[in-house]
């Protein structure tokens, strides 16, 4: 069978590999899944919906409850201005970053985004006939990006920005400035902004900021998935300028036509009634970083501190880099992702603390094992 040209550009998830690969008894650090089940509210809501005969297709931009539920949030978290001809719901945050990014890209033309940055930026820019193109960003600067290093990159055929604050692998949260740098150089260079914001319920410190405060053109992807652990539900949402949004909806109706009818249920009640989920799982989270940070640096391992999302991404270099190491815990049964899955860092690793704080303290002593050996293998 022959395949159309585009499929050698794209590359199979490390991410996903690590999760097929998991075995019953392997303490999985690699997959960004918080081990929380899903608020009971958001499933009664599915179930009565289904008991109730919804579950045929809704609008195809959602249903208006839903959007004007997301609406609100933003406007109350953010001071944004949105209202239902803003949103789109959508299939998960992955949907809504297809939909933009194929809304915008025309052949040839860059997607720019950070590394280290989150797999599916430039598998979706080669899906689009995109090309990408990384914003560098450095351990010593927290892996924040540097708006001068951004501006000095353009070159006039660039497409879109992606960001991503808090950021999937490294954790690092833009501050306002830069954020708001940021924006300014892509405005003033013709260059839209989308903002993935999955992340946005957990910064343990600082604020999130998001880009849609600074221009009212920024579209923003987010989703249920982390807030209210509905990761299978595929629920998410994407916000803009109601032509932006058109646009989208365009591609949406034939890719998925609506979001899941029971799903979009749920995401009501987990808005109107399980508000407070969120910060609960924060807290968590929270404690679950400090633990994990304080044990890589008992184990000799320089690393970052994550001031958000719930990954951290030490620095390995040392050891033969993440690809060895992630083998090598890997075959003692602790589940990570190398740096090499986000970019150019090879040196590097990434683990998730959406584990139990029993898995943590198991996978540090699985480290504190292997590591020194493979360190004088070097």
């Amino acid at each position: 069978m022959r395949f159309a040209s585009r499929m050698e550009r794209i590359s199979l998830s490390g991410i996903r590999r690590v999760f097929e690969a998991a075995g019953p008894d392997a303490v999985n650090l690699g997959l960004g899944e918080p081990d929380f089940d899903t608020p009971a509210e958001v499933k009664r809501a599915a179930r009565d919906a289904a008991d109730e005969g919804f579950t045929s297709y809704t609008e195809n931009r959602g249903i208006e409850e839903l959007r004007h539920l997301v609406a609100d949030r933003y406007n109350g978290l953010y001071g944004t201005s949105y209202g239902e001809d803003n949103v789109l719901i959508t299939s998960g945050a992955s949907e809504a970053l297809q939909l933009a990014i194929q809304a915008l890209v025309d052949p040839g033309k860059s997607v720019v985004f950070t590394d280290p940055g989150f797999v599916s930026y430039a598998n979706l820019a080669a899906l689009s006939g995109g090309v990408p193109r990384a914003l560098s960003t450095s351990q010593g600067a927290g892996f924040v990006p540097d708006p001068s290093v951004y501006a000095e990159l353009l070159t006039g055929d660039e497409a879109v920005l992606v960001l991503n604050s808090p950021c999937n692998p490294t954790g690092s949260v833009y501050p306002e400035k830069v954020v708001r740098a940021l924006v300014e150089v892509s405005v003033d260079s013709g260059v839209p902004v989308l903002s993935d914001e999955v992340y946005d319920e957990f910064v343990y410190d600082g604020v999130h900021v998001t880009p849609a405060t600074f221009d009212d053109e920024v579209l923003v992807a987010n989703s249920f998935s982390k807030s209210f652990a509905m990761t299978g539900w595929r629920l998410g949402y994407l916000l803009g300028p109601p032509d932006a949004i058109e646009q989208c909806l365009r591609i949406h109706q034939y890719v998925q036509a609506c979001a899941p009818s029971v799903s979009q249920a749920g995401g009501v009640a987990a808005l109107r009634e399980a508000e407070g989920f969120p910060r609960e799982m924060w807290r968590r989270f929270r404690d679950r970083r400090d633990l994990l940070i304080d044990g890589l640096r008992e184990n000799g391992l320089s690393c970052v501190e994550p001031r958000g999302a719930f990954y951290a991404f030490p620095d390995v270099s040392g050891y033969g880099g993440g690809d060895r190491v992630a083998d090598a815990l890997a075959g003692e049964g602790v589940l990570t992702v190398p740096g090499s899955a986000f970019g150019s860092h090879e040196g590097n690793l990434r683990l998730s603390y959406a584990a139990s704080t029993g898995d943590l303290e198991a996978a540090l002593g699985v480290m504190e094992r292997v590591i020194p050996d493979l360190g004088r293998e070097v």
